[in-house]
């Protein structure tokens, strides 16, 4: 899909800081509609594919990816275990660390949340509704013929 020339400076102008935003005010978009065209362009298939094409050729060019942070993180803390930097503050540098991570393809900050509900995920959902089918009868005054079935084994 190619997009219109708009498009393409708000994805540039979106690698700047992945602010959607500021990139659709800085590509320019109303001010006071920056925000919705920034969630809807980032939603766009084409859009989102120029989005990770682009962090791809500059994280290659760079040559900056997880291992890199991950490495630096670590040269970091064996430098200085202490906490005694002086004038660069700790913190600075960690959180310039982040947004670097933030920019790289492996998405070294990236929260993730796994959930694994086992292979009976479709005889835990059919428990949870008749449940809840009984307990609405029951709130409703008492179980009609249809809820009786369900509850004979």
């Amino acid at each position: 899909m190619a997009l219109t020339a708009k498009q393409e400076r708000f994805v540039h102008e979106y690698l700047v800081d992945l602010n959607g935003t500021q990139a659709a005010i800085r590509a320019g978009y109303k001010a006071s509609s920056a925000a919705e065209i920034a969630r809807q362009n980032l939603r766009k298939v084409g859009i989102a594919e120029r989005v990770d094409e682009l962090k791809r050729e500059r994280n290659e060019a760079v040559q900056v990816d997880g291992r890199w942070v991950l490495e630096g993180l670590k040269s970091i803390i064996a430098r200085d275990p202490d906490g005694s930097r002086g004038a660069v503050l700790p913190k600075d540098l960690l959180r310039a660390y982040e947004l670097v991570g933030k920019h790289t393809e492996i998405g070294a900050f990236v929260e993730r949340l796994e959930v694994n509900a086992g292979e009976n995920m479709a005889e835990l959902i059919l428990a949870a509704r008749k449940r809840a089918r009984l307990a609405a009868a029951k709130r409703n005054g008492g179980n009609s013929k249809h809820e009786e079935e369900e509850t004979q084994p």
